[in-house]
């Protein structure tokens, strides 16, 4: 008989799988929920949530080899969509295309009659002296076209979350999710304060970005700006540092619906990120 449990300590469960601690930490700072399968008492699957956007997404769902295509995965996922709607979110089931499970996944994703809710592109950034060499001369271009654009709309002022002061950082957390869209920031694990920015227009916040560090990779996480408003003012701050620093890569991830985010990541990026993957998101 298969029973499946919330997780409160994870050290109860962390062993017995192999080492992901790092989801443990995004769920920890990010308000989302641990559920393990047990089998005669024994740890054999495990569902991690990550409260994103309104809904719970599964950052990571394993099942010991020797259970696996025994029905304890579909199990799990039907245990946190059923968690997931008492919350009163969406449950997101993401599926990597280069990840081995991913048939597996999509049959789940079918059974629990769950719709697709998007894609998801991966653009990647290696750092090195061809992309310093490349982001060198495309730099004079987007200066000029930053001060045109300034010109039009007014300068802004990009400040770091490091040097940002508390009322503004305050005053950040209040405008997310009412005058600016995109995820948190502050339950972000891992956030990097030094590449985080916050744009401001006078006395106005009117974009930002938030970056997360593992070691020497960098994982682009979240841009949001107001209507009208843009991000650009923040791209040579960011770039300057990043191609100072001993980062090794980049990687953003972009909604393949979202028209706007890829024709600025592909068109003006191009020649920095390269696509590498892609997730298919279902929503129950």
């Amino acid at each position: 008989m298969t029973e499946i449990k919330k997780i409160e300590n994870y050290s109860a469960v962390m062993f017995a799988f192999p080492p992901k601690l790092r989801y443990f930490a995004e769920v920890e700072a990010a308000g989302g929920a641990v559920f393990c399968a047990y089998k005669d008492g024994a740890p054999v699957g495990l569902i991690c949530l990550r409260e994103q956007q309104g809904a719970l997404d599964t950052v990571y769902l394993y099942t010991s080899e020797a259970h696996r295509r025994t029905g304890i995965a579909k199990s799990l996922a039907d245990y946190a969509a059923d968690y997931a709607e008492k919350s009163g979110k969406n449950f997101r089931l993401r599926v990597p295309e280069n990840n081995p499970g991913a048939a597996a996944l999509h049959r789940i994703a079918a059974d629990m009659n769950m719709r697709l809710d998007g894609e998801i592109l991966f653009l990647t950034l290696e750092v090195n002296e061809e992309s310093k060499r490349a982001w060198e001369d495309y730099r004079p271009g987007l200066i000029k076209r930053i001060a045109r654009l300034e010109k039009r709309l007014g300068a802004a002022k990009a400040v770091t979350f490091a040097e940002a002061g508390q009322d503004l950082l305050d005053e950040l957390r209040t405008e997310i999710g009412v005058g600016l869209p995109g995820l948190d920031p502050f339950k972000l694990p891992d956030i990097n304060p030094d590449y985080s920015l916050i744009l401001t227009h006078g006395d106005k916040i009117i974009a930002f970005n938030a970056v997360r560090t593992v070691g020497r990779k960098m994982v682009y996480e979240i841009s949001a700006a107001r209507g009208g408003m843009t991000l650009a003012a923040g791209v040579p701050p960011f770039f300057d540092r990043l191609f100072a620093s001993d980062t090794e890569r980049v990687t953003c991830a972009v909604y393949a619906d979202n028209a706007d985010g890829l024709s600025h990541a592909q068109g003006q990026f191009g020649f920095l990120f390269k696509n590498s993957g892609r997730q298919i998101i279902y929503i129950l």
